[in-house]
Parts: structure tokens; sequence; C-alpha cells
């Protein structure tokens, strides 16, 4: 019953496909955070699970979905479903590998912290892991996210911000660049943004206090990568960064 948990990634494109490798190798399902880079990639045979913010927010979906192994890579998770899922099942093996200079387990729930390169310690992992996830453990989670699926078909009434988040991240092009606001359109897209076997970038001040600078940041992103650009960002924040047009 082992998971995967890709937190928001500095070099995206690179730790989001290694995560995609080990998630292949050993059948562990795998929760993307959007800004992870295993979101809207490739999935190279994973199974990136759509919609899990939304199923950890129900006490009996968290129970039956318990893990016996917690694997984490990348920052914090945007999620705090899955931050509350991961502290109700503090005393589970829960291993964090990173490399970097900021301790990475503000919930204070790992059990084991690797400092090392996770690109480099998950393809030795890749390398050497066997497929170890239960067949009933992999089912679990398909189950449960096509029974939400079939619930926001359902349930679907008037138009609302997860809509939006779901639309532009599927219909963005592939290659193209998401930069997504701070607050609620970076959970509404955790939330909302189903996974795409093609790559789209996605960036965000996650992490960084506050809403200011987005429409410059964005600017930004667009003008340093020439590639298409698409901003989602409220009015709020659109009126605190109006210079940025300029």
């Amino acid at each position: 019953r082992g998971v995967i948990v890709a937190g928001p990634s500095s070099d995206p494109v690179k730790s989001g496909e290694t995560v995609l490798r080990l998630a292949d190798v050993t059948g562990f399902p795998v929760l993307a955070d959007p800004l992870s880079g295993a979101r809207f990639a490739p999935s190279l045979g994973a199974h990136v699970v759509a919609g899990y913010d939304l199923l950890l927010r129900a006490p009996d979906v968290q129970k039956v979905l318990a893990p016996s192994l917690v694997l984490r890579v990348g920052a914090s998770p945007t999620s705090a479903a899955v931050l509350a899922w991961l502290r109700n099942n503090d005393g589970v093996p829960h291993i964090v590998i990173d490399g970097g200079g900021r301790w990475k387990d503000h919930s204070a729930t790992a059990s084991d912290y690797v400092h090392a390169d996770a690109t480099d310690t998950l393809n030795a992992l890749a390398e050497r892991a066997d497929s170890s996830a239960g067949d009933d453990w992999r089912k679990l989670w398909r189950l449960a996210e096509s029974a939400l699926g079939t619930a926001l078909q359902e349930g679907r009434g008037e138009l609302h911000e997860g809509d939006v988040l779901a639309t532009v991240s599927a219909g963005v092009p592939e290659g193209a660049n998401l930069f997504v606001s701070s607050s609620m359109p970076i959970r509404d897209l955790d939330a909302f943004g189903t996974p795409r076997n093609e790559i789209v970038r996605v960036f965000g001040n996650r992490g960084s206090s506050g809403i200011d600078g987005i429409v410059s940041t964005a600017f930004g992103v667009a003008v340093a990568t020439e590639c298409p650009t698409v901003c989602v960002i409220g009015d709020v924040a659109l009126f605190h960064d109006q210079n940025g047009f300029l």
C-alpha cells in the first residue's frame, strides 16, 4: 500500500519524469502536485491520480486509502487534504528525499529524512525496485477516482472556479505554459485539473507570500521561455499588479 507524493519542484521536468519512472516500476499511485512536473506529462505507465484533493477531504475515504508506505519528494504539497491525510497516518513509514538546504516536513510526519538529490535517488531506486503495490491497493485508487469522476459529472451545476481551471488545464496546447495565481487558483487547479499524458509546463508563485507580482511573473515566464503562456488570475491579484502591464 505504497504511494508517492510529489510536491512542487524547482526542476519539474527532470524530477517529474523520475517520479513517474519509479511509480511505473513499483506500481505505487502518484499524488502529483500541479507544480511537481508529474501531473501534466507523459505518465510512462504510472497511475497519476486525478482528484485526490477532493477524494481525501472525506474522512471515510481517508480511512479506506490508508497507506503502509509514503515516499515524498519536493516541497510540501499544495493540497491541505493531502497534508491532513499524512497527519492522520502519522506512524507509517514516511520517507522524504530532498537534497536542499531547507527542511520540508513542517507537519513533522516523516519517519525518515534522506538528505540526497531526489532525482538521482529516484533513478537509483527505479533501477533496483520491483513491483510491490498490491492489486487491491491499486484497484482501490482507480475505483475511488472513477467514483469521483461520476459524482462530479452528476453534480455539475452552475459554472464555478474549479470548472475554469479544469477547462484551461485541459485546453492549453501541448508544450505551452500555464501560470496559475496564488491562493485559490492553484488550489482549484490541484483539485480539478485532470492529469494529461503530454507536457504542459505549470508555473506559480506558490511558497511566496501574498499575491503581488502575478502579472509581472507571468510576463516573465512568457518572455524567458518564448512559448505560448496562459495566466489564470483573480481580480484582486490583477489589481495588485496592474503596473505589470506597463
